[in-house]
């Protein structure tokens, strides 16, 4: 039996794809357009979405490391695996880093743009976990249940109608 749910990963993995790229975007907003009135209420969600995604991120990592030790899978997808880990791990631990800085001292006007120097290093490898993770389920499978593992009857067709 191949052994799918409850695997949290996925759903919180978007939780905290979606809460970084949500500070990402409003940080970016704010470096632009540091004059505007809204800048300073955009910082302060931005840093509260950077600080969500750091806890979202503990939680998304043990789930990840439940899927990595629960799910079936073959000897051809385990390096691929282990190479999503990795990548995870690493993008885990820029991503609080940031939560640190944030929350022990909010980057002062000089260094924004270090701070957000780094916000791009991290989005880009958040976009490549994301992709390898992604790759995972696409090209390989790993944790879906295929038509002939969860018995759909095969004598189903499907017709498609004219509606001339």
């Amino acid at each position: 039996m191949i052994n799918i749910l409850p695997n949290w990963h996925p759903i919180l993995v978007h939780f905290t794809i979606a809460l970084y790229t949500t500070s990402f975007l409003l940080y970016f907003f704010v470096l632009i357009y540091p004059e505007r009135s809204w800048a300073r209420p955009c910082l302060t969600t931005a840093y509260v979405n950077l600080w969500l995604g750091g806890i979202f991120t503990v939680l998304t990592v043990i789930a990840g490391f439940y899927a990595f030790s629960t799910i079936d899978h073959s000897k051809v997808v385990h390096e691929p695996m282990q190479i999503h880990r990795n990548w995870a791990l690493g993008n885990a631990f820029i991503w609080w880093g940031l939560a640190l800085w944030a929350a022990i001292k909010r980057p002062e006007k000089n260094l924004r743009i270090v701070f957000f120097f780094f916000l791009i290093v991290a989005m880009a490898m958040l976009t490549i976990t994301g992709l390898k993770g992604g790759e995972l389920v696409y090209r390989y499978g790993v944790g879906v249940k295929t038509i002939d593992k969860i018995g759909i009857d095969d004598n189903h067709r499907y017709h498609k109608h004219n509606t001339h």
